[in-house]
């Protein structure tokens, strides 16, 4: 596949079915797993196997720091790292958010935004599957804090970033941009 992302940042991620993702050329590939795996069944055997996040970085990008954060729940993480890109350092941040409980997803959104405080002051780009919508307290938390590249670049949100089955390769990692 031709991919020239400088970073892409991946969730539910079955780490031993999706080599292939991961083993992309001229990238690196930083996992974030879940202590506890997600995976759902059908007819008995399971079909959708969830271990975590990942981060695709293009070889020539400096790693400064990384780190991760499990949610209460245990079975989502984030992950952030610090890079330095022409002389400049940014942070670079991956979640994925409860898809089934607002009061879930609105607590993770919150313990994110208090992980990520310390560096509120450095550039920061938030990337994920947040699992909300506009005009939710989970996206008014995150727009209080950050601005949608979506917004800034179209003038509006898409109307539906998931399933990603009907939207074709829309994805909801491009939501949150850099911080204003």
């Amino acid at each position: 596949n031709e991919m020239d992302s400088d970073i892409v940042g991946l969730q539910e991620i079955d780490y031993n079915g999706n080599k292939n993702v991961y083993n992309h050329p001229g990238y690196s590939f930083i996992f974030s797993p879940a202590p506890i795996p997600l995976s759902w069944t059908e007819l008995g055997s399971i079909n959708l196997r969830i271990d975590g996040n990942g981060i695709l970085i293009k070889n020539h990008i400096k790693i400064i720091a990384e780190g991760y954060l499990t949610y209460k729940s245990n079975t989502r993480v984030a992950q952030r790292m610090k890079i330095r890109v022409n002389g400049k350092e940014i942070w670079i941040v991956n979640t994925h958010l409860d898809n089934i409980s607002d009061e879930v997803k609105l607590e993770q959104a919150l313990t994110l935004i208090e992980w990520l405080r310390p560096m509120m002051d450095s550039p920061i780009i938030v990337m994920g599957d947040l699992n909300c919508f506009p005009g939710s307290e989970t996206y008014e938390v995150f727009s209080r804090h950050f601005k949608s590249s979506m917004k800034e670049i179209h003038g509006k949100e898409p109307d539906v970033t998931w399933p990603t089955e009907m939207m074709g390769s829309r994805e909801n990692w491009e939501r949150f941009g850099e911080v204003g």
